[in-house]
């Protein structure tokens, strides 16, 4: 885990700052730390995150004498295991979804016990202490310990025969057991005239997701030149996501790592492109004071979603919007991500292809859209072949 702090220019008014780097506890339960005063020609946040990122590299390939026997596991998820692999191997969604897991669950039932001294029976405590506590979603949690200390093994931090999750069987978490997770085509009619008397703003968001099958971040990472009016295509090529730890946002890739590109019905594409076209007025009316989140390259993102000063709008502004919505016209829940399934229902009902469906979904295998969804053609089936009662 790295920080730093501002100090004062040089005598030549040079810019400079202290970076810390923690490697761990010694022997004692210590912590390890390294300094190392850095000197800037700018204090860019690229250009400060490039010397932290160099410190840190130096500092784990010095021949320090650091002995990691008596690391804590508290210590070595967060100073290494999320550090070295969660934080730089995984989408930001999976980090922030293991740092709350992790420091929730996991470190308040381990503590300070020792990395090398949790056995098995620890890991069957954990998760029956989890069960009488009323708590949920065991695979996610078996899914880190698992991450955690298989990581231990590859850095050589316990020995493979010493692995107490080798002997854990994943667990097969309960279906969660939900009423309503989709609307049927007569539904989405009615939803569709409610959104009639909606801001255009919000229509096209909820549109988005019951008619294109789109996620609420992939919607929300959507650019003016993503879309094609003139071939009445979006390209979904990038996710918007919150860093909490940055307090920013940025663009990560589609959930698969694939761009994908859907097709937009052409009544549906008109209401899109005067949205934009509203967008656009509002930007140039704003003028100086449109402030638009910043790549990674300090570029302005062009997003079709934002505030009226062109910064991006949170994840969670849908959901709260779409609850609202149905809370006033008294229309039957479910969450924003069933208008996704809803998507697919209707199409399935409407005997689409489902290679359509899958490409339009953006899953990576057509396995994955059979089996979500193929239990709807199969009560399609049954009605069909129920016929026979009659004569029967």
């Amino acid at each position: 885990m790295a920080s730093y702090e501002i100090l004062e220019p040089t005598k030549k008014g040079e810019d400079r700052i202290k970076v810390t780097v923690e490697e761990g506890y010694d022997e004692r339960g210590k912590r390890i730390r390294y300094t190392k005063t850095v000197r800037m020609k700018s204090l860019s946040d690229r250009a400060i995150k490039k010397a932290i990122k160099e410190y840190e590299l130096e500092v784990a390939t010095s021949n320090k004498n650091v002995s990691l026997d008596n690391i804590t596991f508290e210590a070595f998820i967060t100073d290494k295991w999320m550090e070295l692999h969660v934080k730089k191997n995984l989408r930001i969604r999976t980090y922030q979804t293991y740092s709350n897991t992790v420091n929730n669950f996991i470190i308040p039932y381990f503590k300070n016990m020792k990395l090398n001294k949790i056995k098995t029976i620890h890991i069957e405590e954990f998760f029956a202490h989890e069960k009488a506590e009323g708590r949920k979603n065991f695979k996610g949690k078996y899914l880190i310990l698992k991450s955690i200390f298989t990581k231990a093994v590859a850095w050589k931090m316990i020995h493979k025969d010493d692995d107490p999750m080798a002997a854990i069987k994943e667990p097969n978490d309960a279906k969660r057991n939900r009423e309503k997770y989709y609307y049927t085509e007569e539904e989405l009619i009615n939803l569709f005239k409610i959104l009639d008397k909606v801001k255009l703003k919000q229509k096209i968001a909820i549109k988005m997701a019951a008619v294109l099958g789109l996620r609420r971040s992939e919607i929300l990472g959507i650019r003016h030149h993503c879309i094609d009016f003139k071939n009445n295509t979006i390209l979904i090529d990038a996710q918007l996501h919150y860093d909490q730890e940055d307090k920013k946002f940025l663009l990560g890739p589609p959930k698969n790592g694939q761009a994908r590109t859907v097709m937009v019905p052409s009544k549906f594409m008109d209401e899109i492109k005067e949205f934009a076209e509203e967008h656009r007025h509002l930007k140039e009316r704003c003028g100086n004071a449109w402030e638009p989140a910043l790549d990674e390259n300090g570029e302005p993102i062009d997003l079709i979603y934002t505030n009226p000063y062109g910064y991006p709008n949170h994840l969670n502004s849908i959901t709260n919007e779409w609850r609202k919505l149905l809370e006033r016209n008294n229309f039957t829940y479910i969450n924003f991500h069933g208008l996704r399934h809803s998507f697919a229902s209707f199409m399935v009902a409407k005997n689409s292809n489902f290679k359509v469906i899958q490409e339009q979904l953006g899953h990576s295998d057509i396995r994955q859209t059979i089996q979500t969804y193929s239990h709807l053609t199969n009560e399609d089936k049954l009605k069909e072949v129920s016929k026979f009662d009659n004569i029967l």
